[in-house]
């Protein structure tokens, strides 16, 4: 029933002809819908055992009967306030579970970035220990400028393979 009800709040004896009253605090505590109910026991025995078994199955409020109409109203306000906490606080858990996605994302795009540049600099590290000709040396090192600017080759770059040094300059303006 009261997961039918989704109530903010279960007030119930632990004594009932047809429920064992600790067994239903057991049954609520174990409920993932129910968990985060407050459940305030009312009840005729003032024993601590009792009280502490109690709150030891998931009651949020222990009362004996019959408490006065002010202490009622406290006890129900805090019960009510426990559930308005319970709620933002899965909010936030909720916010906080997302910002950590996107940050773990932008972790792995940013090492994958990290990954390239180190594989574009062993490329260029090699090319200069390997390649001995200053013209396709040039060529080489401009296309990895490319590949680790993001620029797309054009024929208009093509052109200026002559001038490297406004090669680079103009690739990096691009990228600006």
């Amino acid at each position: 029933m009261a997961r039918r009800l989704k109530p903010d709040i279960i007030l119930q004896d632990l004594v009932m002809p047809d429920a064992d009253g600790l067994e239903l605090l057991r049954t609520y505590a174990a409920d993932p819908e129910l968990v985060d109910v407050a459940v305030v026991v009312l009840s005729n025995t003032e024993d601590g055992t009792v009280k502490e078994t109690a709150f030891a199955n998931g009651a949020h409020d222990y009362m004996v009967k019959m408490p006065s109409l002010p202490e009622f109203r406290a006890r129900m306000v805090h019960a009510a306030n426990y559930n308005d906490l319970r709620r933002e606080q899965a909010r936030l858990v909720g916010k906080i579970q997302a910002h950590e996605r996107e940050l773990e994302q932008r972790i792995e795009q940013l090492m994958a970035a990290e990954r390239e540049q180190v594989r574009s600099l062993d490329r260029i590290s090699r090319m200069l220990s390997t390649v001995t000709d200053l013209d396709v040396l040039m060529k080489r090192l401009l296309e990895e400028a490319r590949r680790l600017l993001g620029c797309e080759r054009s024929e208009e770059h093509t052109s200026e393979l002559q001038s490297p040094c406004n090669l680079v300059c103009r690739l990096l303006l691009e990228k600006k």
